[in-house]
């Protein structure tokens, strides 16, 4: 009997184990951040180019970087390595949907949002983006099933850590241009290291190489210009309407005069427009809500850079004098009405300590037609403010009432019932805040509120134009503070004004309005808007969200820089209209004309300083702890205080306790 020999199936070579366990590595890692980049493409209707393969390369480079990671984990336990993983597709997912709403990356420098409950439920856990999710999201688990399905599974880290270094070398040698979209070319890991290494080798501002400083604002006041409008009597009543992110660009008697088409168009905003008076140039001095807020209420710049909000600073160790106080000294009644819940932001004490009498948010409306985390629809905040002006004119003094709504923040608040033919998101949601404010305008005229009082309908921020608006970069770019205002003054006629103005100069022109005298209005800052200057004025404002600063002359020049001025450019765009299209490039700036800028937007003063012994920090919310009394006399009291501390700044802390 003759013996066949046995054949047995070849077991794969190690080389192409380890390439099959490398490749699995990499499609776990490469599958979120390149899968949204083109999901958010998609989403935005932006055509792919050039910069984009940038962009591309810069995800390559992160997802190698996560994929040695991960698999370097997975040796010292297989859900290490998962973990890895799942959180960087978390954090591909919340990037893609914070360039959905604010056009560049998530920033480590905002990420204290995500401990804050509003934020968390209203926004970070409820993405948009759930068509893509749900394609990428079994695309990344099967291939890290693929990759770990071997618990110390090797992989050749070596091999591919030497080509990496290269990739990362020329990717930082390759420029990302100021004036560009960041989160097109290069990915959030990159973004977020870029500002890392530009924050530790920057020097530290001028003005904060001290302890920290009464607030002085960065303009005087500026009433010297020749009346626009004239005020017999002045009016008795002032509303103050804020509509969160919405832009002049979506106004067309405002993008028309720049040269731009309205998108979305806003239709009643348009009409109010033409029939009262309207400022095609007015700038909204930063992104995020308390930073433009701040500007607004007290007449004083936000900081234009990324640091600790002004808000924030304020509640904590107070700040410049601001306008509801100044109304409220005045004899008015102040209130404060907003959709979303009061306590974010720390607006519940802000709001109180700047000088509102009452502030309200989304706990004070019993019912509404849509309600989500970010609180109340934009109807029921107007019904309810229409409540709250009935309820104001039945005493014997005048009022100031401040609204502020919510329904056009991610992920955007409408009720089911609003007909939009063709519109979703960011632009479903102003046109129901359009034809909401518009029904509240018509109510007031009907009921005779508008005879005695000033409207100003501007916004807190500037969403800008769409991403796939065709128009320059710089333009895009410039158009994210691109605000508006509209103002309704009894008895005035319409009017377009050209000249530019910012968030801060509106609590000088408020006072202007109502006749406040010198002794009031001495202490605040800036232009009003309803008087004429003969001579402009240089202007600043900030993008946090772009990492971004501007300047715009009287001619035209525009300069943007980083927010650590290691780089800054300069255009050429047309004399008091910032936000028209076509600014022709000039070139970066010499080290001597950024320090010069920079010293411009924070002069230093020896005011910026004093003895370390004067400075005091209060603690938030309410100073005083009433101690028990009786038979049980312990007593647990805790607490907590947070404190901003520039680069290279240190800080003497001592404690009385009695």
């Amino acid at each position: 009997m003759t013996s066949r020999p046995v054949h047995s199936s070849p077991e794969p070579s190690k080389p192409r184990a380890l390439r099959s366990a490398a490749s699995w590595w990499l499609a776990a890692a490469l599958v979120p951040p390149i899968g949204f980049r083109i999901a958010t493409l998609a989403a935005l209707g932006t055509t792919p180019g050039w910069i984009d393969l940038r962009g591309l390369s810069s995800d390559v480079a992160a997802g190698i970087a996560v994929a040695l990671v991960a698999a370097g984990l997975s040796r010292l336990h297989r859900v290490l390595g998962a973990a890895a993983i799942a959180v960087w597709f978390a954090i591909a997912v919340g990037d893609a949907e914070h360039v959905l709403a604010n056009s560049a990356h998530a920033s480590v420098a905002h990420w204290s949002f995500l401990t804050d409950p509003t934020f968390l439920t209203g926004s970070a856990l409820r993405p948009t983006l759930l068509i893509p999710i749900a394609i990428l999201a079994p695309l990344t688990l099967g291939s890290l099933w693929r990759a770990s399905g071997t618990v110390r599974t090797p992989f050749p880290a070596r091999a591919i850590a030497m080509g990496l270094p290269g990739m990362l070398i020329g990717l930082w040698l390759w420029p990302v241009a100021v004036s560009e979209p960041e989160w097109r070319l290069c990915g959030p890991l990159e973004s977020n290291l870029r500002a890392l290494v530009r924050s530790d080798g920057a020097e530290p501002a001028t003005a904060s190489a001290g302890p920290a400083a009464p607030r002085v604002r960065r303009e005087p006041p500026d009433l010297d210009g020749v009346p626009r409008i004239a005020f017999p009597p002045p009016p008795k009543n002032v509303l103050l309407i804020l509509l969160e992110g919405i832009s002049g660009a979506q106004i067309a008697a405002v993008s028309e005069a720049n040269g731009v088409e309205a998108e979305p168009a806003l239709p009643h905003l348009d009409s109010l427009a033409r029939q009262q008076i309207v400022y095609s140039n007015f700038i909204a001095q930063q992104r995020q809500t308390n930073r433009g807020q701040y500007a607004v209420l007290c007449g004083d710049w936000p900081k234009l850079d990324s640091g600790v909000p002004r808000m924030s600073e304020y509640v904590a160790h107070g700040g410049v004098p601001c306008l509801p106080a100044a109304l409220r000294d005045l004899g008015y009644q102040t209130v404060y009405l907003q959709s979303a819940p009061i306590g974010f932001m720390l607006k519940d004490q802000f709001m109180k300590r700047i000088g509102f009498d009452s502030v309200f948010g989304n706990d004070w409306f019993p019912d509404a037609r849509s309600r989500t985390n970010w609180g109340v629809d934009d109807p029921t905040l107007f019904d309810g403010a229409l409540r709250e002006v009935e309820r104001l004119s039945q005493a014997d003094r005048p009022w100031f009432l401040t609204l502020l709504t919510v329904g056009t923040h991610h992920p955007y608040n409408v009720p089911v019932e609003f007909d939009s033919p063709g519109k979703t998101g960011f632009a479903r949601a102003a046109l129901q805040a359009d034809a909401a404010v518009g029904e509240f305008i018509a109510t007031l005229a009907q009921r005779g509120v508008l005879d005695d009082t000033l409207v100003l309908i501007t916004s807190d921020e500037s969403t800008g134009l769409p991403e796939a608006t065709p128009v320059d970069p710089l333009t895009l770019l410039l158009s994210r503070n691109w605000g508006f205002l509209i103002a309704l003054v009894p008895g005035a006629s319409p009017d377009i004004v050209e000249e530019p103005f910012v968030q801060s100069d509106l609590a000088l022109s408020i006072l202007d309005a109502v006749g406040a005298g010198p002794h009031v209005t001495e202490a605040f800052g800036g232009r009003s808007v309803f008087r004429r200057y003969a001579v402009p004025r240089r202007l600043a404002f900030g993008n946090t969200y772009q990492r971004r600063i501007f300047s715009v002359d009287p001619s035209g020049r525009i300069e943007v820089c980083r927010d650590d001025f290691s780089v800054c450019s300069r255009f050429l765009g047309v004399a008091g209209r910032p936000f028209h299209p076509g600014a022709i490039a000039e070139g970066d700036l010499e080290q001597a004309d950024r320090i010069a800028l920079r010293e411009w937007l924070d002069p230093p003063s020896s005011s910026d300083r004093r003895d370390p012994a004067t400075v005091t920090l209060d603690l938030l919310g309410e100073p005083r702890v009433p101690i028990l009394t009786g038979p049980a006399r312990n007593q647990l009291v805790y607490g907590g205080q947070g404190l901003a501390v520039p680069a290279r700044s240190s800080v003497e802390l001592s404690v009385d306790v009695e």
